[in-house]
């Protein structure tokens, strides 16, 4: 696995990769991910978000037929193995506190042949000079992994 990417710049280039893929969005929040799926071309695209109030808005706010919303826990995935193309997470693992789970799960659902994007703030960035086990700056991350400590999970 190669993993590479500083900052968010992972974002702008994910419309290409779609085209006619099944995509699950882990942890999809108010669906606008799941939405620059379809519009990319996704053959579906399904969101999933632990916040029944995201979902319920995104069901609200972004009604095309090739999309679904649904309340999950992203570390206990309710779709059988091998299901998607591609998984994506944006900015959630730094919110789990078991990120390595995430990963198990996203693995698990997806095809062998299959693509896992994650994006997460760097944490060299995010809480610079801080220890591994100093927690984050950010008060709402878990933890802010460094690209070695995420390729470490995969």
């Amino acid at each position: 696995m190669t993993t590479t990417g500083v900052g968010h710049s992972v974002h702008h280039p994910f419309p290409l990769f779609p085209h006619r893929k099944n995509v699950l969005d882990a942890a999809c929040r108010t669906g606008y991910g799941s939405k620059i799926m379809a519009i990319a071309g996704a053959a579906s695209a399904i969101g999933v978000d632990v916040d029944p109030e995201s979902i319920q808005l995104a069901k609200t706010e972004y009604h095309d037929d090739k999309i679904q919303f649904q309340t999950a826990d992203v570390c206990a995935l309710p779709f059988q193995n091998n299901t998607f193309d591609i998984v994506v997470s944006f900015d959630t693992i730094e919110h789990i506190p078991n990120g390595d789970v995430l990963i198990k799960e996203s693995w698990r659902v997806l095809k062998d042949d299959g693509l896992l994007l994650i994006s997460t703030p760097n944490r060299h960035f995010g809480s610079p000079g801080r220890f591994r086990e100093e927690k984050p700056l950010n008060p709402y991350h878990c933890f802010e992994y460094s690209i070695r400590n995420i390729s470490g999970l995969c």
